[in-house]
């Protein structure tokens, strides 16, 4: 009913219906998969409303649940990663906490043997930190 009323546009609508979702499973959540992707969509429907704080920490619990349920290096758990580094980097203006996220991704994305357009956004990403934080150079050899 959530992602109903967030395909409508009603943002307030849909963020009670993820609130409720996750009031019913309660503590109990674990691993789930299921919590995990209600986590994930009120993160990302928390930062189009502009509460970048309020996304960050069910971001957070998205990646714990797809850590345990899936593994890190499952594609998920890597987008994640890369969902919390650009919170960070563009929300919050914590380009180090960023790379370390996006450390874990490109890792995880090497041990899969993965390469080119699967790195991308991870790259990219990586580039942005550094030139937030004023390294050009290793910014520009990144792009």
């Amino acid at each position: 009913l959530a992602g109903l009323y967030e395909q409508l546009g009603d943002k307030h609508q849909a963020e009670i219906y993820y609130g409720r979702a996750l009031k019913v499973w309660g503590n109990d959540l674990k691993a789930d998969l299921n919590a995990a992707a209600t986590f994930s969509s009120l993160a990302r429907l928390k930062t189009s409303q502009g509460k970048h704080a309020e996304a960050l920490p069910l971001l957070m619990k998205a990646l714990e649940f797809r850590q345990m349920s899936l593994g890190p290096q499952h594609e998920d758990t890597i987008e994640t990663l890369e969902d919390l580094a650009e919170l960070e980097l563009e929300y919050q203006g914590n380009a180090a906490g960023a790379l370390n996220f996006l450390h874990s991704a490109l890792s995880a994305r090497e041990a899969l043997g993965q390469a080119d357009g699967q790195l991308l956004r991870c790259v990219v990403l990586q580039a942005d930190c550094y030139q937030y934080m004023g390294n050009y150079e290793l910014s520009q050899n990144l792009y």
